[in-house]
């Protein structure tokens, strides 16, 4: 392991333009070297393993709204012009941090440590946080994934929901387009709809009743083959589809079936202002459910607490992780 004397690499992060975040900068930080003492109960960590998916953007894009700006601020050591944190800021990715030193007693030597972390070489100095153990890649590339439909699963759209929205639309027996099946509630049907591109893929994952593509199918066509009559619950769930699909599928379908409801959980990777962004979040809050995994999981909490919440998603998670996504590998 090396320690504080031994770290004289110079440090580099990433900064972002809030508003124009397509673009980044590298951006060398020498005057953060040397670093400073640890204090007791404390270590300082440094990125290692991190996952960059479609979340990222939705974090650049919502990060002035949700606080992910916030999370890891600009270092004191900035350099102009991105010493600005009204205009730059840095952003940050699951996976996983090194211990390169700690005066922590509770924590092994040579610990990794599971998370949202920042984008860059340089060290974090963090005292009393909490310790996750798993297959590195695989869970820095899933991980908050599995979390967020573990949540939905069991919290919004499973025997423990108490969110009304979700309540008052009832999924027991209802049909579901581009999710997966939850745990509690049994589903009539389960269809994944994805581009044409990705349409072998998800049909070789098996977990799906039928997989369709859009680019050869409307919403109707697709459940007129299901056999899905009007009466019947149909659950939309958009996980940030292209070319606004969701939206899409969602106006087709409304009008045809009372008792339907879009669940929105990601957004297409697009670069916009506040603004503009602001406008995407009241389009979609008017024609659905917007998923937001940190409310789910302050319900969850809420309701079984903490201690049991993390023993029964730790169960869940090594159920997942042994059995693993059929058709996804990690090199």
């Amino acid at each position: 392991m090396e320690t504080m004397a031994s770290i004289t690499e110079v440090p580099v992060i990433q900064v972002l333009e809030k508003e124009h975040y397509f673009s980044q900068a590298l951006v060398p930080l020498p005057s953060a070297v040397p670093y400073p003492p640890l204090a007791p109960s404390s270590l300082l960590l440094r990125t290692k393993l991190l996952a960059l998916t479609v979340n990222n953007f939705t974090y650049a894009k919502l990060g002035f709204l949700a606080h992910w700006w916030d999370v890891h601020y600009l270092s004191a050591s900035t350099p102009a012009p991105y010493d600005d944190p009204s205009k730059y800021g840095r952003l940050s990715a699951w996976g996983w941090a090194e211990v390169l030193e700690l005066t922590h007693t509770g924590v092994p030597a040579g610990s990794f440590f599971w998370g949202y972390q920042p984008i860059g070489t340089l060290p974090q100095d963090l005292t009393n946080i909490n310790i996750r153990a798993d297959g590195p890649a695989y869970a820095a590339l899933t991980r908050i994934m599995f979390e967020t439909a573990y949540l939905m699963n069991r919290y919004a759209l499973g025997s423990l929901a108490s969110t009304p929205s979700t309540k008052e639309a009832g999924t027991r027996g209802a049909t579901f387009l581009l999710c997966t099946r939850g745990d509690n509630e049994p589903v009539a049907q389960l269809t994944g709809v994805s581009s044409e591109y990705s349409k072998a893929f998800v049909e070789g994952t098996g977990l799906y009743d039928m997989v369709a593509s859009t680019a050869e199918s409307s919403p109707a066509e697709v459940l007129a083959k299901m056999g899905i009559s009007e009466s019947e619950k149909i659950v939309l769930v958009d996980f940030g589809g292209r070319a606004k699909v969701g939206i899409t599928w969602a106006t087709a379908l409304r009008p045809v079936y009372p008792n339907f409801l879009m669940l929105c959980v990601g957004y297409e990777i697009l670069e916009l202002s506040e603004t503009d962004a602001l406008a995407v979040l009241q389009a979609y809050g008017t024609t659905s459910v917007i998923v937001n995994m940190g409310e789910l999981l302050d319900q969850a909490i809420k309701i079984e607490g903490e201690v049991k919440y993390y023993e029964n998603l730790q169960r869940a998670w090594e159920s997942f992780h042994k059995e693993g996504i059929k058709g996804l590998e990690i090199r």
